[in-house]
């Protein structure tokens, strides 16, 4: 009899299956999960040499398992130790299919746009791809780079790099994709302490240089993602939720809000205002003129709450209005 194959066993509730999965993305970045089962509570022990990004891995475990529709899970455990220590850096329990009460607000409600607590928290993980061409390249791309990580216990020797290529295709859309993305923005955010990076010290305090940067950083990433979500979709992402999806982007902001605005069918924009003083505020926008997308990122020259006034459109080009200046 043909044994399951590695997918199968990860659907049937196979915490050995499950982590293998995971660790397929995880150990190029240095860490290592481990996993167990009992009385429907699948608990993920994550270890690394570096303090874990918390919301990043969180939300990675939990698309992962949302897209393997694994009923046997109910709740899950999770814990960050580095390593040589001997207590958690960190730990969480969640529901895989939480109530709508309980999914995560990553912005306000403005503008009448809708927020998670009016979705399933499996609409808002879901991510749509047309493409599947383009998803299957991708999984093999990733497939070729970890293919000398692989584990090579006795456990998985029966499983053949074809078989995992479909394993990575099905768990793409809900959670490897998140650290693909995260990777081509890797070499700057690890000298700004991006927020949508793996590895970081939330809890190291940040000088207020440290947290513009953070604020420049999130607005370029979402300047090319909405350029990039008009020319595939012929239409501007309508909320930084929609926006952030696309882009498979996590926020996580302890000080600044961010709001996205749809001024006309030609024209978005997301604003940075801090939510204390001695920050400057930043907008980022996004046009479409003849038939093409330019963007551009303002700061205000001095450190304020309000959001800096929309750029113009002169002499062909966006310029920042008096009072703030181009970030470059």
């Amino acid at each position: 009899m043909n044994q399951p194959n590695l997918l199968e066993l990860a659907r049937q509730g196979d915490p050995k299956a499950i982590a293998a999965l995971m660790n397929a993305a995880l150990e190029p970045k240095g860490i290592t999960a481990k996993a167990s089962l009992e009385n429907h509570c699948l608990s993920v022990f994550l270890e690394s040499a570096k303090t874990l990004n918390q919301v990043t891995l969180i939300t990675f475990i939990r698309r992962g398992l949302l897209e393997l529709d694994t009923e046997s899970i109910e709740t899950v455990k999770v814990g960050s130790q580095k390593l040589g220590e001997s207590s958690f850096s960190w730990m969480q329990e969640f529901a895989v299919h939480p109530e709508i009460q309980s999914a995560p607000i990553f912005s306000e409600k403005t503008n009448g746009e809708e927020t998670y607590r009016e979705k399933t928290y499996r609409e808002e993980t879901y991510r749509e791809k047309t493409d599947k061409k383009e998803t299957y390249e991708e999984a093999v791309d990733f497939g070729n780079e970890i293919d000398d990580r692989l584990p090579t216990s006795a456990y998985l020797k029966a499983y053949l790099l074809p078989t995992f290529l479909v394993v990575i295709v099905a768990f793409l859309s809900g959670g490897i994709a998140a650290f693909l993305s995260t990777s081509k923005l890797e070499n700057s955010a690890q000298e700004s302490g991006a927020e949508g990076s793996l590895v970081g010290d939330a809890s190291r305090p940040r000088s207020p240089q440290e947290k513009q940067q953070l604020a420049e950083t999130y607005l370029r990433a979402m300047n090319a993602a909405q350029e990039s979500f008009y020319q595939k979709n012929n239409r501007f992402a309508n909320t930084l939720e929609e926006l952030e999806r696309s882009a498979n982007l996590i926020s996580q902001s302890y000080d600044y809000t961010y709001r996205l605005r749809i001024v006309n069918i030609a024209r978005a924009q997301v604003t940075a205002t801090p939510k204390q003083e001695r920050l400057r505020s930043y907008v980022g926008t996004v046009i479409v003129a003849q038939e093409k997308t330019d963007s551009i990122i303002c700061r205000t020259d001095q450190p304020t709450i309000d959001a800096p006034p929309m750029p113009e459109f002169s002499e062909s080009k966006l310029q920042c209005q008096p009072s703030s200046s181009q970030v470059l």
